[in-house]
Formats: C-alpha cells, sequence, structure tokens
C-alpha cells in the first residue's frame, strides 16, 4: 500500500522483537542471478537487523561487525557488508541484485556498493535470523518485498523504483484498431491510443 506522496505507507511493522515476524509458507532458494527489493522505514540504530533469511543465508538491513551497514551473511561462514547505511526514518527503495560478479545494493534506484563475493538467498521468514534460533530481529517497517529469480537490469530497477513514487501512474488505452479486428497481410495498420498523463511525463510507449 502506498501513501498519496508515492511512498509505502501501511507496511509491515517489525519491532525488533522475537513476537514480530514474517514466515514464508513455501521456502525457496536461490542459488544465482537473483534480486530482491524492498521499501525500508528503518526506525532504531542496532548493530544487526535482518530483512530476509533461510537456512545457510541472509540479507541484513544492518551487517553484524559493520554497523548500520546493508549485507548479507553465510551462516557459519562469514559476514559481508555493502557500503551503503540506510538512513533512520525515512522510507528507502532498496534492491540486492546477485550476478556471478557479486552483490550490488540500490537505494532508490541508484547503486550504491558492490560485494563481489556471491551469495545464494534463503527465504523462510522475513524480519529475523533463522540460523539456529530467533535472532537477529529487524527494527523497520517492510512494504512491497519481490524476489525475483533473475538479475533485474538498472533500468528495472529504477522502475520498479519509480512506479512506487508515482501517484497517479499515467494510462495509455489503445481505441484503435477494436479488439478482434483482422486484416491482409500486406495492410498497414494504424494505432490510436487514449493517453491520460496525470501530470507526469511519458518518454515512450511502446506496442506488441
Amino acid at each position: 500500500s502506498w501513501t498519496s506522496s508515492g511512498y509505502a505507507g501501511n507496511g509491515a511493522y517489525f519491532n525488533a522483537t522475537e513476537f514480530s515476524l514474517i514466515t514464508i509458507n513455501n521456502p525457496f532458494t536461490l542459488t544465482a542471478n537473483w534480486t530482491a527489493t524492498m521499501w525500508v522505514n528503518r526506525w532504531e540504530s542496532k548493530s544487526v537487523s535482518t530483512l530476509i533469511s533461510g537456512t545457510s543465508y541472509a540479507l541484513k538491513l544492518e551487517q553484524y561487525n559493520a554497523t548500520n551497514r546493508v549485507g548479507y551473511s553465510h551462516y557459519g561462514v562469514q559476514d559481508y557488508p555493502l557500503g551503503y547505511t540506510t538512513p533512520l526514518n525515512g522510507w528507502v527503495h532498496l534492491a540486492f541484485v546477485e550476478t556471478s560478479a557479486g552483490v550490488v545494493v540500490y537505494a532508490n534506484g541508484v547503486p550504491m556498493a558492490t560485494n563481489t563475493v556471491t551469495t545464494s538467498l534463503n527465504a523462510t521468514a522475513l524480519g529475523l535470523d533463522r540460523y539456529t534460533v530467533y535472532t537477529d530481529y529487524l527494527d523497520a517497517t517492510l512494504n512491497d518485498v519481490r524476489v525475483y529469480n533473475q538479475a533485474l537490469t538498472a533500468q528495472q530497477i529504477t522502475n520498479i523504483y519509480a512506479y512506487g513514487r508515482i501517484t497517479p501512474l499515467p494510462v495509455v488505452t489503445l481505441t484503435s484498431p477494436t479488439n478482434g479486428a483482422s486484416f491482409i497481410v500486406s495492410s498497414n495498420i494504424t494505432l490510436t491510443a487514449s493517453v491520460v498523463t496525470n501530470a507526469q511525463t511519458i518518454s515512450a510507449v511502446q506496442f506488441y
């Protein structure tokens, strides 16, 4: 859900306790080329705080041994901080993208930091680690969490961020030809559309 200004509004509120978590009913593991995006409002400064975790790996809002930096962990192996700190008391769109070159974190559509170590993404819960016992509780509000089994491009990340901020979105409706119209193969087909910009700028429209 979104506020009128376009930021994530009524998200899931995590108050850094064992009673504040979301369990994923269908856990999964992505081993390469994945993306995780979310809107985050961090409301307290902690040394460790987990966004998404599984049996072996976790994405961190605040990485252990690198206070207030985002990062990721391979349980029992090592923590991998990224050189970006999420600000307090304000909505930020984060995107973690893993490729063969490592993991890059985007903030509000802009790449901020990279770690060249590749990692898998386990997902069994939101809001805490689940390595041996519940720990590293999240101290933030989350909204619009998305996980993709592919590495999204920089433009796709920017589009997801922009989509969450624009209120309302432009509307493009094809008006001609009508649905179900047929044509001779050699005919020129004219496309006509109705466009409502909603005070936004449309740079291109593509039809398929």
